[in-house]
């Protein structure tokens, strides 16, 4: 029985068998731990089995090449040409392991059944001995049953258990000779394999989604631009043929018009350098941190809390769910992302260093056991972007089909878990913390706020289902948002198709939102939406479980569109993916989990059944940056900053702040209370947009009302005159008015009053003796002249009321004459002449030196 007992024992250790099952107290304690009323009763979740969505067929590997030379990727040729050898290797190998390890299993179950019969032969002389005691109670003779019990097993079943024993020893021995020559023969083969298929998942992780077939190919000139809008006519005229409605042509960015040089004067570190009670201190970041790590002070630091409020009150009230996420995230989660750290350690991210994973790793386990263990093998980074801790609270997951039913009660909605129990299309925003190294970035870029390694921003991130024209109306849903977000600030800004080589290794296709910055002199990217279809979705393991049969027509259906979808978008299917030897369909196909829609588990891995979702993210606001644009566009307005009423509901100052003035942008749906405040909300708006203020824009206004009236009134006076009107109106009032048809020609009229012109130049030169004229007596002359005077007075004065008439009557014309004029006469003349009048005004206060 030792014998027995000892190779059962080397049986179980030389047999690949998998871990034992927990004890009963273990299992306690987990259902302890699941409880609805536990501290956290959602079930611990993994990220799936590395999976990279391609297999290594020749098509694939083609797409995949194609798809990095769009995008301008570095890859290596040999890589391509060891995937192909190595496809036809691993397919052997595989063979071969699959052969062993057959062989192996059929060893170790002639090993088990060996044991099992002599174990059997042993007892089977014990069993014998207790039947005959039982016998012997049931005729309740104590001398029988002791005489029974000291009876001795029989010689034949003696021998017979001997030699089953002495057969099972030969046997096993020879079985376990067997067994560890083919256990020799399968380890270092399956470290080849194991080393051939990581080999293959890393070349494959490395690839890039597909494109879009409308994303432009090429480099950043070739972005598309798709509109250019702006809401208060803040940008250079070089732009207006450009952001006419009527422009509907697509044009690159290569083709677009040049504007102005930078202007210095409205660069955003002068501007809040002006500014009361607001300030950018990058001299103290400097010491306190490095370079390109501000501080914001005073109404800086307000507008930053106010922008980040606005941002999330617009994708909160568009059905986003709000999360705080970590701004510390496993490499290996970025990484599946598509942002890639560890090929990019040194320029975009950063590590975490000098924590005690022993430690970490300790704790774990004596919390939650030997599964959490394995989520602290990877390094820790600072999160570039809240994209990627949004998608690690999907991760993992598997969707039900069908829409829930409300829930009701506080245990059932701990159990499930809001997530969990959200419908399709889920949409999460969240307000971060972006880290990014930025190295490599000069110039321009890195002065001030633009480019900084710490910045917030409110970024929205969906998971829908996995159909095209789904996702691609959700591309366009959160691009309104954004443009919405931007729009309410007045801001001018340009949407860009961003062409191949701006493509992210996760994008199917991105739309950028870029801002103009006049104190830059150029376009600044404040926002970004892409959408990433299945790539991140299949590294995540994010899915949704198929809907069960509902009839043959439609079970078919849904299965065809399922298929074409994944299909399409993965390129691979599970079968092409074990055949091509993935790693992970490789280890979900040993472990085949039932994968019925009833008995499908959230935590499934991703070799599950279900459909991989499509994810999209966007950025919502750019903290940093639309403070930039904000401060370059609206500017300070008599040492106060200028800023767009929508964030006055988030001002933590107050709307009655005496550092800021509020520019009326006619987003905000709370309006003021009278007439007269929106009225001159509205002037200052526009004095604003024009490069002036209120007061000289009202006095340009006026001004040009007036003139309006004066010249066209002298005008028309000399015109009525030279055309005899006032006569003609005298000569019709006093009824002497039979003038013949010649005179009554417009001929005639001319002829007429170039007489009379004519006799009055006579009569000056003849009082003047001028032209050879003598010289006449003035009181001659005067006398001759006051035979008309009576007449012509009274012809003039006709001509002045007439004139005055028509004038009044063209008020609507002077009034818009004037209000299209007031901006450019304020900031041409009246402005130069207020900097005169200034210079003067300062030269007589000055003090002259003796």
């Amino acid at each position: 029985m030792a014998r027995l007992d000892w190779l059962v024992k080397r049986l179980d250790q030389g047999s690949d068998r998998k871990a034992p099952r927990p004890s009963s107290s273990d299992e306690t304690e987990t259902s302890d731990k699941d409880t609805p009323g536990s501290h956290s009763a959602q079930k611990p979740r993994q990220l799936p089995d590395a999976y990279s969505g391609r297999g290594v067929s020749d098509d694939f590997i083609n797409d995949a090449r194609r798809d990095m030379q769009m995008r301008k990727m570095k890859y290596d040729e040999a890589d391509f040409k060891w995937l192909r050898e190595a496809r036809t290797q691993i397919y052997m190998m595989g063979l071969k392991h699959t052969e062993l390890a057959t062989e192996h299993k059929a060893l170790t179950t002639e090993l088990n059944r060996i044991f099992q019969l002599a174990a059997a032969a042993v007892q089977k002389p014990k069993t014998k001995r207790k039947k005959a005691k039982g016998a012997a109670k049931k005729e309740e003779d104590a001398d029988q049953a002791a005489t029974s019990e000291s009876l001795p097993a029989s010689a034949e079943d003696e021998d017979r258990a001997k030699t089953a024993m002495e057969e099972a020893h030969e046997k096993a021995a020879q079985l376990r000779d067997r067994a560890k020559q083919v256990k020799a023969e399968l380890a270092p083969l399956i470290k080849q394999l194991e080393d051939m298929r990581e080999r293959s998942l890393q070349i494959r992780m490395s690839w890039p989604n597909h494109c879009h077939p409308d994303v432009p190919i090429g480099p950043e000139e070739n972005a598309v631009v798709m509109s250019v809008q702006d809401p208060l006519n803040l940008l250079p005229t070089e732009f207006d043929a450009m952001k006419e409605s009527w422009n509907k042509s697509a044009i690159q960015i290569k083709d677009f018009p040049e504007g102005p040089p930078p202007d210095k004067k409205r660069d955003h570190l002068r501007v809040a350098n002006y500014a009361r009670n607001a300030e950018v201190d990058t001299i103290s970041g400097l010491l306190a941190t490095g370079s390109s790590w501000p501080y914001l002070l005073g109404s800086i630091s307000l507008l930053e809390h106010a922008l980040t409020q606005y941002a999330m009150s617009k994708v909160v009230s568009k059905g986003f769910l709000a999360v705080s996420p970590p701004d510390v995230v496993r490499a290996e989660l970025a990484d599946r992302c598509g942002f890639r750290p560890r090929d990019e350690k040194a320029k975009q991210t950063y590590f975490l260093e000098g924590i005690s994973r022993r430690q970490l790793k300790k704790e774990a386990s004596a919390k939650n056991g030997e599964e959490e263990e394995s989520f602290l093998n990877g390094e820790l980074c600072l999160a570039a972007t809240a994209e990627i801790p949004l998608a690690g609270l999907l991760a993992g997951r598997l969707f039900e089909p069908f829409r829930k039913s409300k829930r009701h009660g506080y245990l059932n909605k701990i159990s499930e878990g809001l997530i969990q129990d959200s419908d399709l299309p889920i949409k999460l925003a969240a307000l971060g913390h972006s880290f990014r190294a930025e190295a490599g970035a000069r110039g321009a870029d890195t002065r001030g706020l633009y480019r900084v390694h710490q910045f917030s921003k409110v970024e929205m991130f969906v998971a829908m289902k996995s159909f095209r024209d789904k996702s691609d109306a959700m591309l366009e849903e959160l691009r309104g948002i954004q443009e919405e977000v931007i729009g309410g600030l007045g801001l001018p800004y340009r949407v860009l198709d961003m062409p191949t080589e701006e493509l992210g290794a996760s994008a199917y296709r991105k739309y950028d939102i870029e801002v103009w910055m006049p104190g830059r002199g150029s376009w600044g990217e404040v926002s970004s939406a892409s959408n990433c279809t299945v790539y991140q979705a299949l590294r995540l393991g994010i899915k949704q479980k198929r809907a069960p049969p509902m009839s043959s027509a439609t079970s078919t259906d849904d299965s065809t569109t399922d298929e074409a979808s994944d299909g399409a978008s993965d390129g691979a299917s599970d079968k092409t993916s074990v055949k091509a030897s993935v790693k992970a369909s490789d280890k979900a196909s040993d472990k085949a989990p039932d994968s019925s829609p009833d008995k499908a588990s959230p935590t499934l891995p991703s070799g599950s059944g279900g459909r991989t979702l499509h994810t999209l993210n966007a950025t919502a606001a750019a903290i940093p940056r639309l403070i930039v644009a904000i401060l370059e566009n609206h500017g300070v307005e008599k040492g106060r900053l200028v800023l767009p009423d929508t964030l006055k509901p988030f001002w933590l100052a107050g709307e009655h702040d005496r550092n800021v003035t509020w520019l009326h942008t006619g987003k905000l749906k709370r309006r003021p209370r009278s007439r007269l405040q929106r009225a001159l909300m509205r002037v200052r708006s526009i004095a604003k947009r024009n490069g002036t203020d209120a007061p000289t824009m009202v006095a340009s206004f006026l001004i040009l009302h007036e003139l309006t009236a004066l010249v066209p009134l002298v005008v028309l006076f000399y015109v009525f005159g030279a055309l005899g009107v006032g006569t003609a109106v005298l000569q019709w009032l006093l009824g002497d008015s039979e003038p013949s048809a010649e005179d009554e020609s417009m001929a005639a009229r001319l002829r007429a009053w170039a007489r009379r012109k004519e006799e009055r130049f006579e009569r000056y030169c003849r009082k003047n003796g001028y032209l050879g004229f003598e010289k006449q007596d003035a009181e001659t002359m005067e006398q001759a002249q006051k035979v008309g005077d009576t007449s012509r007075v009274a012809a003039s004065f006709a001509n002045m009321v007439a004139a005055y008439i028509l004038v009044k009557a063209l008020i609507p014309l002077r009034i818009g004459a004037s209000v299209a004029l007031a901006a450019p006469f304020s900031r041409t003349v009246l402005e130069p002449l207020k900097g005169v009048t200034r210079r003067i005004f300062r030269r007589r206060a000055t003090p002259t030196r003796a």
